[in-house]
């Protein structure tokens, strides 16, 4: 894999295991996909069967200090006739281990990526919000500057793994800690917004919002949509 390669497959990894697939990517490993879903997952394309002894010694050598994590294999016939598998790593993070090497390649996105995606997920909501009959949204641009800043801090926290509804705890707990509350009525004056209540609370229309903004951060910043 080069560089840029390392670097797609970092930047779609949980923060908490990028230090562990950094070294197996350097170890010639084929990551191909991570995901932290009810549990986290390593995903390695291979050709050879002994790649999952070749996985186990890496886990040793890089200092594998927990017994928590497991290997699976699985084996199929690629569309083309030829041989394929897979290596499912499991439960690891870069906890689980004590001699990882360091991460020296910035995955991070730019303030500018971030705005953009800001943007671009403020402007999809709108439209949304429009199409559901709520014309009180202002453009980007007309915004005030706490909800930019929301959905600045929205987008960081998708890029950080988070679910809809994470996301939406996230935005709860920056409202309240912000002195807003709940009311029947969004009022930015009197801090008062209905949807501060917990994500299964929330009506199916409000819950959608938070997987449009999710979507739209992950398409314009090539993020992975796990």
């Amino acid at each position: 894999m080069n560089s840029l390669q390392i670097k797609k497959i970092l930047r779609n990894t949980p923060v908490n295991m990028r230090r562990l697939v950094f070294a197996l990517c350097l170890d010639g490993f084929d990551v191909v996909r991570v995901g932290n879903w009810d549990r986290p997952v390593i995903t390695i394309t291979t050709s050879r069967l002994h790649d999952g002894e070749n996985l186990y010694k890496a886990l040793v050598k890089h200092g594998k200090n927990s017994e928590n994590g497991h290997i699976n294999f699985r084996s199929y016939m690629g569309p083309d006739g030829t041989y394929r598998g897979e290596l499912h790593l499991l439960d690891y993070t870069d906890d689980d281990f004590t001699a990882l090497p360091p991460l020296t390649i910035d995955c991070s996105f730019t303030p500018a990526q971030i705005e953009a995606a800001a943007r671009a997920a403020h402007e999809v909501n709108r439209s949304y919000c429009e199409a559901g009959g709520d014309t009180s949204q202002k453009s980007w641009a007309e915004a005030p500057n706490w909800q930019c800043q929301s959905a600045l801090e929205g987008v960081r926290a998708v890029i950080d793994g988070k679910t809809p509804e994470q996301l939406h705890e996230s935005w709860m707990a920056e409202k309240i800690a912000n002195g807003w509350r709940y009311g029947e009525v969004k009022d930015a004056e009197a801090k008062t917004h209905p949807c501060i209540v917990q994500y299964t609370e929330l009506p199916e229309f409000q819950q959608r919002k938070d997987e449009i903004f999710r979507s739209t951060v992950c398409a314009v910043l090539g993020i992975d949509l796990t």
